[in-house]
Formats: structure tokens, sequence, C-alpha cells
């Protein structure tokens, strides 16, 4: 087979791939994020997986491509590429909503790798099992610490789901006590003191701040932050930061909907 051919049936595969994955987890989602609510750390797991069938597959395009280059040649370039890959992914969830870079990704991604590498690289019983008990031992520890951090603040999101206010309140309030740095958090437990449950506003605004504080570009927090001032009668505190999100993200209801809502009182004219 020629290399180009290699190469683009690998493509359509891994795209094949992508598609179905993307496909399944739009149809699953909802089931899905409820599993990984209930068991923190269970991602870490799937990192470790992925990392280890995309060195297979890497390694399967090389061996398609440069027939005649060394086995271990092929295995660094494999390695490298899945790096890169890995790395860029942890790289594009830190966009996403809340989200920091935990490296515990990357290390599970790479001890999946290595873990896979090493049963190709080599024959001896002795070396495949240190490597690979040494990679399941590095996401063991991944997901265990991952659980041990965040299973309150996924409690308390599976219990407002639930309508269970009041249950879910005290599961954020554990995880803030435990002092998680984490603007989720901060803002779950605002956002549910004003509106599921209507009390506690003064304490609302020192959460919101807090999750503010931890991520000031996140408007979804920043409007919660805006909304806390506004229930307590600071009109002016709350436009400021309400306008703030607004202009962050336009087309988001809520913001839109606070916004409007507060330069109406304020007899204001709104922007576009």
């Amino acid at each position: 087979m020629k290399p180009g051919t290699a190469l683009i049936g690998a493509a359509g595969g891994l795209t094949a791939v992508a598609a179905g994955a993307y496909l399944a987890i739009k149809l699953f989602w909802p089931a899905l994020s409820n599993l990984f609510f209930m068991f923190p750390g269970l991602d870490k797991v799937l990192h470790f997986l992925g990392g280890a069938v995309l060195v297979l597959l890497l390694l399967y395009v090389g061996s398609r491509i440069w027939k005649h280059v060394p086995l271990r040649r092929r295995m660094v370039i494999a390695l490298s590429i899945a790096g890169v890959i890995i790395l860029a992914d942890e790289a594009a969830q830190t966009l996403t909503v809340y989200r920091s870079i935990d490296w515990r990704d990357p290390l599970s991604g790479a001890a999946g790798a290595a873990a896979a590498s090493i049963w190709i690289l080599t024959g001896r019983a002795a070396t495949r099992f240190a490597v690979t008990f040494a990679a399941l031992l590095a996401v063991s520890w991944s997901a265990f610490q991952t659980y041990s951090e965040d299973h309150l603040f996924y409690e308390g999101i599976l219990l407002e789901r639930q309508q269970d206010y009041e249950a879910a309140y005290e599961r954020y309030q554990q995880a803030v006590r435990e002092g998680r740095p984490n603007s989720g958090l901060y803002n779950n437990i605002a956002w549910l003191c004003l509106e599921a449950l209507g009390r506690d506003f003064e304490r609302a605004l020192e959460w919101a701040k807090r999750g503010v504080e931890l991520d000031p570009e996140e408007p979804n927090v920043r409007d919660t932050l805006g909304w806390a001032y506004y229930r307590l009668g600071d009109l002016e505190s709350a436009y400021e930061h309400v306008a703030l999100a607004y202009e962050q993200s336009p087309d988001n209801r809520v913001i839109r909907e606070h916004y409007e809502l507060i330069v109406e009182e304020l007899g204001r004219e709104a922007g576009p």
C-alpha cells in the first residue's frame, strides 16, 4: 500500500471514529454527565484508555507509511504525536466553562500511552508488568484525587438537578468548607441561594465575589455577582457586573434578561 493511500485511509478512519464519538456523546450526554457526576475521576480512566488507543492507532498508521523505519523510531514518533494531541486536548478543555488546567488528565493519557507502547516494544514479562503497574498506579491516583476533591460539588449538582435544593445546599457548603478553589462551586451555591432558596443573600454575595476572583473572565459567574447585588437592592453595583457579563456574552438568555431588567429599573437606555 502506498504511503498516501494509507494516510488517507487512516485519516478517514479517525474521522469516522471521531464523528461517531461526537454523535454518541450528543445523544447520550445527559446520562453520561450524570455518570461522571456520580463517579468523579471516571474521566481519568477514559483519558488512560484514550492514550493507549491513540498510540496504537498512530503506530499502525506509521507502520503503513514508514515500513522501513525501525520499530523503536516509529514508536518515538507515535509517542511524540500522541503527547502533542493529549496536551492540545487539555488546553482546549480549559476554554470550557469553569475549567482550568488539570494535569491529571494528560498524566492519565500519558500513562495509557506508556502502557500500550511497552507491550509493543518488548516481550519481557517483567518490564511489561513494571510499566503497566506504574501506569495503572498513576491513573488510579489521578482518579482517587479527583474523586476526593470534587465528589461533594458533583453530588450537589445531581441533587440540584433532582430539585432537592436543601440537600444540594448542604453538599455545596461542605465543599466550600473544604476550601477547594473552584469558581463553579461558588457560582452554584450563590445561584442556589439567589434563585431556588431565596435566602442568605449576603452569603451569596460573598460566594459570588469569590467566584469572580477565581474566574473573572467567565460571564456566568460575573452575572451571578451582579444578580446578588440586585437581590440586595444595590442596582448600581448590579448594573456594573451584569453589564460586563452582557458585554462578554450577549447571546446568553439569562444574562440578557437580567441586563434588560436592571437597565429598565435604572431608567437607562439598553446597549446593543
